[in-house]
């Protein structure tokens, strides 16, 4: 990390974790939250919902972090950007199994907390009405880490199923693995487009439609570079 802060970010601590925070990470939780601009009472739902943003993401990466650290990484720290988090230093563990329970604690401890919070919302009753805007907080608390959990368990690269998968194939295909995982991200990718366009049309949005270009380029770039490098190995020089 840095040792000096870029205009704009935020930085802080928990416990040992060193956080950065970039000003587009903000940028993207403003854009996220325009279906909240319209709810009452104006305008503290846009609030809540960036606050349950920055700490559902949060909770996501010190889930990362702390799994690494448990695996005897050190030097780790966070950085939430425009495109959501990393934990960097945390997956460095030279066994594969590790790497993988350190990729999937970041999903877990968000459905973790997305169960408590559920439970709070729908089995309890100490919210109630004379809380709106906490009650408001806690319901997008639990949205976000549901929804952010899941999605990042499908095996997409770079989401965290993504990254669980290439590690599977790489124990059990390593001369195929990028190439496979590039290829099943891509079909991934295609089918969420097909079923959104024809039958969630409330879910067609320049961001979204952003979102699942830029990773349908990166995985078209890892299926090029891993073309290419099989190409190379195949050269009668070599």
């Amino acid at each position: 990390m840095d040792s000096y802060p870029q205009p704009g970010e935020i930085r802080f601590r928990v416990g040992s974790v060193p956080v950065v925070i970039q000003p587009y990470f903000w940028l993207t939780a403003v854009i996220l939250s325009s279906g909240w601009f319209n709810m009452e009472p104006r305008p503290w739902p846009v609030f809540t919902f960036i606050l349950g943003v920055f700490v559902s993401i949060l909770i996501h990466e010190l889930g990362h972090a702390w799994a690494g650290m448990f695996f005897g990484a050190r030097q780790v720290f966070i950085r939430l950007t425009g495109m959501g988090g990393e934990a960097a230093g945390a997956n460095i563990n030279p066994q594969w199994w590790k790497r993988i329970l350190v990729t999937f604690a970041g999903p877990a401890v968000q459905l973790v907390l997305a169960g408590f919070l559920y439970l709070l919302l729908f089995h309890t009753e100490f919210l109630g009405k004379e809380h709106p805007i906490f009650a408001i907080f806690i319901f997008q608390l639990f949205l976000v880490s549901l929804l952010w959990g899941l999605i990042n368990l499908i095996p997409i690269f770079p989401l965290d199923g993504g990254r669980i998968a290439q590690e599977v194939l790489l124990k059990t295909i390593p001369s195929q693995s990028e190439k496979l995982s590039a290829l099943l991200s891509l079909c991934l990718l295609i089918g969420i487009l097909y079923y959104i366009y024809n039958f969630a049309n409330q879910y067609f949005s320049i961001f979204n439609m952003l979102i699942l270009g830029l990773l349908a380029i990166t995985n078209l770039e890892r299926l090029q570079r891993a073309t290419a490098r099989r190409d190379d190995s195949a050269d009668w020089r070599n």
